[in-house]
Formats: C-alpha cells, structure tokens, sequence
C-alpha cells in the first residue's frame, strides 16, 4: 500500500494540518471526509511549505474543501496552541501505532486528542473482554498484559473496568507501556494511567458509534488481540471480536473455555489461549514471520 510518509520535507506542518483538518472539537464550520486525508499528507509531502501556505498548496493540489477551510479564523491560531501543549496525535507523528496505516489505510485515524505519558514506536497486545468479570478472570488478564510487557510489547485496550483494566494493571507491573483509547473525550480521562488516545472531542460523551469505532483501532493496532472474556452473541466484546475476525484486523485469541463464547470465536478463527504465558509461543504461531520484539 503507498504510504504518504516516505519523506516528509516539513513534518510540524503536516501534522498541524492534519489536525485543523480532522480533530475532532476543532473551531471548524464543516465536517471534512476523512478518506482524503492521505492525498492532504502527499501533496504537503510533494509540495513542502509552511503552516501559512498550506491552504494554497492543497488548492493547487484541488483540494477546495480542505483549502478553505484551513482559512476558517482562529483555526490555525488554536492548533498551533494544541500543539505546543502536545495535545493532538496525528498519522504523521512519531509514535503513531504504525499497523493502522497498513490495515486500515486511507480509513487510519489522521488526528487523534492526546494525554499522558510520551507514545514510543512500540509494537501492541491488544486486551479486551467484558466489564463484569470473575478474579479467575481478572489474574488471567492481568497476567497475560504482564507476559506482553515481558516479551517487549505494548498493551493497547480500551480503557474499561474489567479485562480492560485488569490487563493494564498487569502491564504496568512489569514495567510496560500502555495505550488506552477511548470512546469518549478527554474530559473523562483524568485518572487514566499510561498513553491516552481518543478521536472523541474533549467533551463528548459515550456513544455506541465511537464505542465500535475505538474497538476496531484496538484490534489494527494490535500484533495479536487476546480476549479475556465474552458473552456469546451479546455485548460490546462479542460484536468488536467477530467484526476484527470478519475484517482481519489482526490475529485473534481468546483464554481457553468452555464457555458458548469461547468456543464460538475458536470456530470463527480465534486461537485458544490457555494460559498467559504461551503468549509468546501463539506470536510465533500467528504473526509468522514478524520477530518477537528485543
């Protein structure tokens, strides 16, 4: 797939326009289509210039809707603010989760809101699983982000109570990075340890829409996605797991069982996991040819 990033002369320009142009919660009067982002990256890629003559550039380049409205007033003005605060995440930042650009394309998030601890180029183990949850369930998926930080990894979840915090917790205990997204704004993610990411805008609260939206980037940014607990044809984890199967969004696993669930995702192409650490054997397994992280 062609990347827009091969070169980039000025890369603070790029990223402030993706920004103006995509964040949400951004002081624009019009919603642009997200799926021209890469042609707004290439063409400031192929045409290098400043924050200023950007708006001409993407003109020239027939991107009228996008030109204009980088000259909406106080647009500029507010991204060159967010970004000197480090406050926004775009495809043309360091750090950015890389597998987004290679599953998702031109549909990879271009700006995203930022918040907590600095975002390395690292690759993830994607946790999930129910809210509600046994302790036999929360060891295992506390032990399972624990065995991820062990072998060099990331872990990326969601940000819920559950599988979702257990997983970090255990990522945290051995000293790993954690990204959580959210499918709500910043305003409600104070007391989040570790690297927050949303697409939300800062204040907007949960709909069912960013909760399947924040869902899908888990799964692309991750190597391998371990699912420490679902309910068979119900809820959140179930819809997220059977669609990151459906649009092979990375290889899937889920903690052994007998339960409906389990044995339904094995059926779809989940591999069974039955304990934490035959993590590292499962990468192996599923990523191929990708090397364990050093």
């Amino acid at each position: 797939m062609y990347s827009p990033f091969e070169v980039i002369a000025d890369l603070r320009t790029t990223q402030m326009v993706l920004a103006a142009l995509y964040l949400r919660g951004a002081p624009r009067s019009v919603s642009l289509p997200k799926r021209n982002w890469p042609r707004v990256a290439s063409t400031l890629r192929l045409f290098p210039c400043s924050l200023s003559e950007a708006s001409e550039a993407l003109h020239e380049a027939g991107l009228y809707d996008e030109a204009t409205a980088l000259n909406e007033p106080g647009l500029l003005d507010f991204v060159i603010r967010l970004a000197d605060e480090g406050r926004f995440l775009t495809a043309a930042s360091d750090g950015y989760p890389k597998r987004w650009l290679e599953v998702l394309g031109d549909l990879a998030p271009p700006a995203l809101w930022f918040s907590g601890a600095e975002l390395f180029p690292i690759s993830f183990i994607g946790i999930v699983g129910s809210r509600k949850i046994s302790r036999k369930v929360h060891k295992f998926a506390s032990d399972v982000g624990a065995e991820a930080a062990r072998l060099g990894y990331g872990v990326v979840s969601g940000g819920a109570v559950g599988c979702d915090t257990a997983g970090v917790q255990g990522a945290f205990r051995s000293g790993g990075s954690v990204l959580q997204l959210l499918p709500v704004g910043l305003k409600y993610a104070d007391s989040l340890p570790g690297t927050i990411l949303t697409a939300c805008a800062t204040d907007e609260a949960f709909t069912t829409g960013s909760a399947m939206e924040r869902n899908a980037l888990i799964y692309a940014a991750s190597d391998l996605a371990v699912v420490a607990q679902a309910r068979f044809r119900v809820g959140g984890t179930w819809v997220g797991a059977t669609e990151a199967i459906r649009r092979r969004l990375c290889p899937l696993a889920v903690r052994e069982s007998d339960e409906e669930a389990h044995r339904a995702l094995v059926g779809l192409g989940a591999r069974p996991l039955a304990a934490p650490d035959g993590l590292g054997a499962l990468l192996e397994e599923q990523v191929g040819q990708l090397r364990l992280p050093s």
